[in-house]
């Protein structure tokens, strides 16, 4: 599904969740933490819910067979779609980021590739909390 980009999701380093290696996961993730940061209009808190089901599915994925994890992967979509649709226009963009991640971890399902998806959300927090984010 193709989603309208604006300058802010364009500022956003493109990632190959996928293919990347451990290095350019965690230099990504960095990058895109100071688009967050420096955009005062999106918060964490905007974000937590989204978060908390992802560590959710992530804690449960030994327990699950590959056809539950990837339906429970896609169910992540409208958890997205409904944040950015409570969002200004201004902060879409890292909502439209993380369903485009969704997509490619749907499209390439596995469960390692799922991990990565969880590592790269996971460092992108974490840089985005010691920058300062609130």
């Amino acid at each position: 599904m193709a989603y309208q980009n604006n300058q802010r999701n364009s500022a956003l380093k493109k990632i190959d969740l996928i293919n990347c290696k451990p290095d350019e996961l965690v230099n990504t993730a960095s990058e895109n933490s100071l688009v967050w940061f420096n955009d005062r209009n999106l918060t964490m808190t905007s974000v937590r819910k989204f978060f908390s089901e992802v560590k959710r599915i992530d804690l449960k994925k030994k327990e699950y067979k590959d056809e539950d994890l990837k339906r429970e992967i896609i169910y992540l979509k409208p958890i997205l779609a409904y944040q950015g649709g409570r969002a200004s226009a201004s902060v879409r963009y890292f909502f439209l980021h993380l369903i485009e991640l969704i997509d490619q971890q749907y499209a390439n399902f596995s469960k390692e590739n799922f991990g990565k998806f969880v590592k790269y959300l996971e460092s992108l927090i974490s840089f985005y909390k010691m920058q300062g984010g609130k």
